[in-house]
């Protein structure tokens, strides 16, 4: 929705903007001076009106820390955990991590921390973890 346009100047801006699909030349310059002129008594330019309106991200819980390359923002804390705290948890499991979990694990420790993760890195951590666990769970003695 347009911000300084009422519904009745909508519509007679949109029937105006149908005329510049017109076979005659005068028509059509008609109806894009017209239209010009409606948009500047309304403080509007055809950018504002066309544009695209910025969409807004909700952030959740997470401390959003801006990465370098836009669209990927990086994360100090995920839900309770802060990227220490993660860290620890990866060193006790670390005898029990995979190949390319450790060398991905010793990858993010070469950044420094109040750097973040992005939320990619977070969910692989949080496998790496579970899977780690997985493999630590002794058997029952019930089972033979």
């Amino acid at each position: 929705m347009v911000p300084n346009l009422s519904d009745a100047d909508r519509l007679k801006l949109a029937r105006i903007c149908e005329l510049l699909r017109s076979d005659n030349a005068h028509e059509r310059a008609i109806a894009a001076l017209r239209a010009t002129e409606m948009l500047k008594r309304a403080g509007l330019t055809w950018t504002e009106l066309v544009a695209k309106p910025p969409v807004v991200r909700p952030t959740y819980q997470y401390d959003i820390r801006p990465d370098e390359r836009p669209g990927k923002p990086r994360y100090v804390t995920h839900g309770r955990h802060t990227v220490e705290s993660l860290f620890k948890r990866l060193d006790k499991l670390e005898p029990k991590l995979g190949a390319f979990d450790r060398s991905f694990s010793e990858r993010l420790r070469k950044r420094p921390m109040h750097e973040g993760l992005t939320l990619i890195e977070w969910e692989w951590a949080e496998r790496a973890i579970a899977d780690a666990r997985r493999r630590v769970r002794p058997r029952s003695p019930m089972r033979r």
